[in-house]
């Protein structure tokens, strides 16, 4: 999970947008579990993220 979150941190950089971990996931990762789901808040330019994590990712989106 942690390199996930590395790509999408660095995909954020990549478009100039500032990403929040939020929700369950953070209330998990805080307690020490492993979340089910992950949940982001951007700042902007959130098509091009996420094109661009699903591009580094091979996925779609």
């Amino acid at each position: 999970m942690w390199d996930l979150l590395r790509s999408i941190a660095n995909c954020a950089v990549q478009t100039g947008s500032e990403v929040y971990l939020v929700g369950g996931a953070l209330r998990d990762l805080v307690a020490g579990r492993q979340p089910g789901d992950l949940d982001f808040a951007v700042s902007s330019h959130a098509c091009d993220l996420a094109r661009r994590v699903a591009r580094q990712l091979q996925g779609t989106w």
